[in-house]
């Protein structure tokens, strides 16, 4: 890339180009004109041509003998008007004979050339010929010829461009001479300027720049502000020598003041941490000469090993550039080998960009102080073994004194308190009205104590029971004051601790129901002050007892804490989350339109938890209810709130679990309902209001009452019969269905034998058997017990178990199942069809029958799907060797199936409904086979 230096000459020639340039635009702006207008000149020439002939067209055109058409008088006026034309030479008219009619006119010339162009010899003579035929209606009329020149034209052009040429020369002479005269007198001026500078560059401050005084233009004005610079700076300098002089003196009585102190300044190179400057007389105090304090690894060899790193450090800068001074104490051996300490404090030197050019300090000798220490801390060894701290203070408050114990507190050594006070251990955001009262106290008494908050070294705050006693001279004066205080952190420790445990859960640090409720407590008011609303959460994991169950309490706990860590990581911080049970968790929100919030905050906790959790190298899979109820819509305590969201959750249970669920007024109705239903369901045992009803069982190939089902019935005393669907679920939550089931056992066994003995044959009762019963491990018992009882023959009573039951614990159905067989009881699996079977356990199982789950056969006759379940499930237990009983057998059309596909037996309305036993009985007198033989027909 080509660079160029512009100086003022070269400006100058530019100057004279541009005005070269101007002036060969000027000659060629010139020279168009001039051919503009001889082109104008021609075409005027050819309109004027056209226009004689379309006069004389129009003369022809008007007259009156068109015979003769060019008469003299129109000629006449033609022509007439033709030899006004300056550059005319001749004009001649002919008829279509080629007879020249113009009577008149310019006098014909020699050697005529005709020439249509109108160029050619133009250019060089200035004259050129022309012909026009004259044509009229398409008849031929005659022709015109004329003669011009143009060279009078030419010559006036010719001269015109000559003296424009000539006084565009004049022009650029007088530009040139101009430019070069101001060119001169600037470039001289310049030089002024340029010697001024100069001057000023080699420190000739007396030096000016002539200026003309009458003028002021700008070169003027620069030489006066160069003057005045000049002037300025000789000031300036004047001045700066004073200054040195002063300096000098200043240095001087420093010197004397640092000699007299012992005191010794110094510079270091921060790169290696080599001194580079010493006071002169260091050799007097230390004996080793400032050469030697100098040189390399002077230091590294003088100062004690323990101190040296620390004083490497400083003379490196290798701590925090804050720009503050850095104090140092260290030891350090004079050439005697004596030693001495020496307190130094430092600071750095930067350049304008921030960084150390160096290392400044001054660092004197405090060997006495030292030893006057020494000695005073060996007239305390009195107080050195406490465990207490101890401070000993002069009348004015300074430290003289304090024990190891002070500095195990505090932080701070002896040697960084000396002098000071006690305020270094000052809370400074305690106000300063309870130290006022402090000091107060201790001068009035003499003494003070009492707990406060003191402040060590790092600045941690730690609290502390602290005495101060003032101690008084025979003048009644007091002469010391002695501080003593110990650090009671981890008693306040303990006590935060059992504070924090009283309010938080220990398994995970949540906070537990009493913090909860007390935060929810203050909340409210807060909230119906400012209009807003509070959403509670409640919320219970899924089957978190079958965790706990199948993989015991310790992993349940890292579920637990687990669960806890991905509450907290997706709510925010304005809401709070609580542990107030082993696998309950609650949330309180609060703010404005808190239903959407709810949704919001719901949403992602049960996303939260559909990852699975990996514990022990095995994953847990867990859900979560949650229930919502919003201040003030849903309630307005604490309590009604909490009570609310818990009756929510557990509809949200009800409704298939793993969801959330608001509450509504509903609820707490259908709530009150349950628990008075279980108040008078644990009632209901004590005051026999149970009763058992019976459905009989038809056998389809003798067509006799082959048995019944035995069903509990609820007989109310104010609202009567009580469906079963209503309180069988609700006694197996609150765990009554285990008496439930032996109740009916009995009463069942105790019927059953009552007909037997009245002389009813081949007759069986079913009971059912809940989930719970069959668990039990004393089942057997229970059931050999019920048999023993009544005296019933245990080949009359059929035991039935639920499908899903058996499918879920098939060892134990296997085993308790064989016992039962042994005892010679019937046994058969309810609900068949509507859970899921292995027929590998159907294999083992020693079972007598299968049960249709009424299900199928509700819609038997109008559904082909379920005629072939059935037809399926008859199949497979007569291939098993098994009887087939049929459910809920309501109208004929069941009944012809069934019985068409050989089922067993059927029970139904269609035979009668489950009656009490007294109206059961007339049942045995029943002609069953001529009710089937009717819907056969």
């Amino acid at each position: 890339m080509l660079k160029f230096k512009f100086s003022t000459r070269l400006i100058l020639g530019i100057l004279l180009l541009e005005f070269i340039i101007l002036g060969l635009l000027t000659w060629h702006s010139v020279y168009l004109i001039t051919e503009t207008q001889r082109v104008f000149s021609l075409q005027s020439i050819q309109d004027k041509n056209t226009l004689l002939t379309q006069m004389l067209l129009l003369a022809y055109k008007n007259a009156p003998d068109k015979m003769t058409p060019f008469t003299d008088t129109y000629l006449k006026n033609i022509l007439r008007l033709m030899e006004d034309e300056l550059n005319l030479v001749y004009l001649h008219i002919y008829n279509n004979r080629g007879e020249k009619i113009s009577p008149t006119g310019p006098v014909d010339s020699q050697g005529i050339r005709i020439d249509y162009a109108y160029n050619g010899d133009v250019i060089q003579t200035g004259r050129f010929d022309s012909e026009q035929f004259l044509y009229a209606n398409g008849q031929y009329l005659g022709f015109i010829r004329t003669g011009y020149d143009i060279s009078n034209e030419q010559l006036e052009t010719k001269k015109r461009v000559k003296n424009s040429l000539l006084f565009y020369g004049l022009a650029v002479v007088l530009a040139w001479l101009l430019t070069l005269l101001s060119g001169l007198l600037l470039v001289r001026r310049l030089g002024h300027l340029e010697a001024g500078a100069l001057a000023l560059q080699r420190g000739w401050l007396e030096y000016r720049i002539p200026v003309n005084e009458g003028c002021h233009d700008e070169l003027n004005r620069l030489a006066r502000a160069f003057n005045n610079l000049a002037s300025h700076l000789e000031i300036s300098q004047q001045k700066l020598k004073i200054e040195q002089q002063n300096l000098i003196q200043e240095s001087l009585r420093l010197n004397t003041v640092l000699s007299s102190t012992k005191a010794f300044v110094w510079e270091a190179e921060p790169r290696n941490g080599q001194l580079t400057y010493i006071s002169d007389d260091i050799a007097q105090h230390f004996g080793h000469s400032q050469s030697a304090w100098l040189s390399a690894n002077f230091l590294a060899h003088q100062v004690h090993l323990e101190d040296y790193t620390a004083l490497y450090q400083i003379l490196t800068t290798q701590y925090s550039l804050d720009n503050q001074p850095k104090e140092l104490v260290f030891r350090l051996n004079d050439s005697a080998g004596q030693t001495h300490w020496l307190r130094s404090n430092s600071t750095v030197d930067k350049d304008e960009r921030g960084k150390i050019q160096r290392v400044l300090g001054i660092f004197w000798d405090i060997t006495a102080d030292k030893q006057a220490a020494k000695q005073l801390r060996q007239s305390a060894a009195l107080f050195e073994n406490t465990a207490e701290a101890v401070i000993i203070t002069d009348n004015q408050q300074k430290i003289l004194a304090v024990n190891p114990a002070f500095g195990k507190i505090t932080g701070y050594t002896g040697d960084e308190v000396l002098g000071r006070t006690p305020r270094i251990l000052y809370q400074r955001r305690k106000e300063k009205f309870f130290y006022s009262q402090m000091w107060y106290l201790v001068e009035a008494r003499a003494c003070w104590q009492g707990e406060v908050y003191n402040q060590r070294k790092n600045g941690q705050l730690f609290p502390a029971w602290q005495n101060i006693n003032a101690i008084y001279d025979d003048d009644n004066k007091i002469i010391q004051y002695i501080f003593s205080f110990s650090d009671i952190s981890s008693l306040k420790e303990t006590e935060q601790n059992l504070e924090h445990l009283a309010g938080h859960d220990p398994l995970t640090d949540l906070p537990n129901r009493i913090l909860f409720n007390q935060h929810l407590e203050n909340s409210i008011p807060y909230a119906q002050h400012n209009n807003q609303e509070i959403a509670i959460l409640m919320i219970d994991l899924d089957r978190f007892k079958n965790i706990n169950d199948s993989l015991g309490h310790h992993m349940g706990d890292e579920v637990i804490k687990n669960v806890a860590k991905r509450f907290s990581r997706c709510l925010d911080p304005h809401m709070h989350l609580a542990r107030i049970g082993g696998d309950e968790f609650v949330c309180m929100i609060e703010g404005a339109n808190m239903h959407n919030q709810a949704v919001i905050t719901a949403k992602k906790l049960l996303h939260a938890l559909k990852p699975a959790i990996a514990i022990m190298r095995q994953d847990v899979f867990v859900g979560a209810s949650i229930g919502i109820s919003v201040y003030p819509h849903d309630g307005t305590t604490m309590q009604t709130l909490i009570q609310n969201a818990d009756t929510a959750m557990y509809r949200a249970k009800e409704h298939g679990r793993n969801q959330y669920s608001f509450y509504t007024s509903q609820l707490t109705t259908d709530a009150m309902r349950r628990l008075s239903m279980e108040t008078e369901l644990r009632r209901a045992l004590e005051r026999d209001e149970f009763s058992l009803y019976y459905q009989p069982k038809i056998a389809l190939a003798s067509a006799h009452l082959a048995g019944a089902e035995a069903l509990i019935r609820w007989i109310h005393p104010r609202e009567g019969m009580v469906s079963p669907a209503h309180f069988i679920q609700l006694a197996e939550e609150v765990g009554l269905i285990e008496a439930m089931d032996e109740w009916v056992l009995y009463k069942a066994c105790e019927q059953t034998q009552q007909w037997l003995q009245q002389g009813v044959k081949n007759f069986s009762i079913a009971v059912n058997l809940s989930h719970k019963q069959a668990n039990r491990r004393n089942i057997r018992q229970i059931v050999l017990d019920a048999l023993h009882t009544s005296g019933l023959p245990a080949s009359a009573l059929e035991l039935e178990i639920t499908e899903g039951f058996i499918m879920h614990n098939a060892e134990a159905a296997i085993s308790n199942f064989k016992a039962f067989k042994e005892m010679g009881a019937q046994l058969s699996i309810d609900d068949f069809g509507t859970g899921y079977s292995s027929l590998s356990y159907l294999k083992k199982l020693p079972i007598d029958a299968l049960k249709i789950d009424q299900s199928f056969v509700r819609d038997i006759h109008v559904n082909k799907d379920d005629r072939a379940i059935i037809q399926t499930i008859i199949n497979l237990a007569h291939n098993l060797r098994l009887k087939v009983i049929a459910e809920g057998v309501e109208n004929v059309e069941q009944l012809r199936y069934l019985q068409q596909h050989h089922c067993d037996s059927i029970q139904g309305y269609y035979f009668s409904r489950p009656l009490p036993a007294s109206e059961f009985a007339h049942l045995f007198q029943t002609d069953f086979k001529r009710i089937i033989s009717q819907a056969q027909s």
